[in-house]
C-alpha cells in the first residue's frame, strides 16, 4: 500500500458497560510509517 492512505473505522457497543474503556485502549498498540519515521495512533 505504498503511497496510500487507509482510513478505518472503530465501531463501538454503546451498550457495552466498558465501551469508553475499549476505545481508548484499543488504538494504542496501532502504529504507521510516513515520511521515514513511525507514528502511533494515541499520543503517549
Amino acid at each position: 500500500m505504498k503511497g496510500n492512505w487507509v482510513n478505518g473505522h472503530l465501531l463501538v457497543d454503546p451498550e457495552d458497560p466498558d465501551h469508553i474503556g475499549a476505545t481508548q485502549r484499543f488504538p494504542s498498540p496501532l502504529t504507521f510509517e510516513s515520511s521515514g519515521d513511525r507514528l502511533a495512533c494515541m499520543p503517549d
